[in-house]
């Protein structure tokens, strides 16, 4: 935030809070691992892509189903704690590579969408607090302008009175920003030429606005407020590190383990069926 014009009288002004690189990291995220975009994705993406079959069974089982297919999964938290992994297993591995793609999207897209309606809200705050901070100094500066005006008028009735037209020697002592009953009460000794002139420019005023001072770079401020507008499409969320790939050979199932453990199967089955054949001829010779 920015304040400026700190001196009496002066008016303060906000600047609209930035987002870091790190404010902007932690929004993703959230989103990344929320609740409410893997429950969008099931509803919009997963269950779109099952028979009718398939949907009809119930929503807690295609949630299981789903949550075993796709997973985020956070870096090692001494070497890489910002670094987020999305995994889909399916037997498509196309399709596999592209919700991968899509799930990074939706948590892109969730981002940009909660930092924008930050950034507005904040605005239309910032927006809300300028305009009736504009309004009340215009009211002051209008009340102030009036109490002179009334001041000038009994100073100007005393003046006429006593026949004073030109000013006296007291009349430095005079000022309407002076203590109550010392310089105020000395108004009159201006004569009463100069205060029709005073009275004169101060009823024939149009605004107050130029006599308020900060008041010119409040309105500025205020003006750029209201026409700021977040390009979010030239906003970049995150860097993905690697792209998601369609493998060349399935991860699961493991053929080689399935291999090594038919011939320990096979094996085993082989020595049993060997042992009961031996056994049955041992008793058949015993008969």
């Amino acid at each position: 935030d920015k304040d400026r014009g700190k001196d009496k009288g002066s008016v303060s002004v906000n600047t609209v809070k930035i987002c870091t690189v790190d404010d902007v990291y932690q929004v993703f995220k959230n989103n990344l691992n929320s609740l409410q975009l893997r429950n969008r994705f099931f509803d919009e993406v997963y269950v779109p892509s099952l028979t009718a079959e398939e949907r009809e069974s119930i929503r807690e089982s295609l949630l299981r189903q789903f949550n075993s297919i796709l997973s985020v999964t956070q870096g090692s938290p001494q070497d890489n704690p910002d670094l987020y992994r999305v995994s889909v297993e399916l037997d498509d591995p196309e399709t596999a590579a592209d919700w991968v793609k899509q799930y990074i999207d939706y948590a892109i897209a969730a981002t940009k969408l909660e930092i924008k309606s930050n950034i507005e809200a904040e605005q239309k705050l910032q927006i809300d607090a300028l305009t009736v901070k504009a309004a009340s100094l215009l009211q002051t500066a209008q009340k102030e302008r009036q109490d002179q005006i009334n001041l000038l008028k009994e100073a100007l009735y005393i003046a006429e009175s006593i026949g004073l037209e030109i000013p006296t020697a007291l009349s430095d002592k005079a000022s309407l920003g002076g203590a109550r009953y010392i310089d105020n009460d000395l108004i009159y000794t201006r004569g009463a030429k100069t205060l029709r002139a005073q009275l004169q420019i101060l009823e024939n005023r149009v605004s107050d606005e130029p006599v308020i001072k900060g008041y010119r770079e409040l309105k500025t401020h205020l003006g750029l407020l209201k026409a700021y507008t977040l390009d979010d499409t030239q906003t970049s969320v995150v860097v993905v590190d690697e792209a998601a790939e369609v493998p060349t050979a399935p991860i699961k199932p493991k053929k080689t383990m399935i291999i090594a453990v038919g011939i320990v199967l096979g094996g085993m089955l082989g020595i049993f069926v060997a042992l009961v054949r031996i056994a049955i001829r041992a008793r058949k010779k015993a008969l």
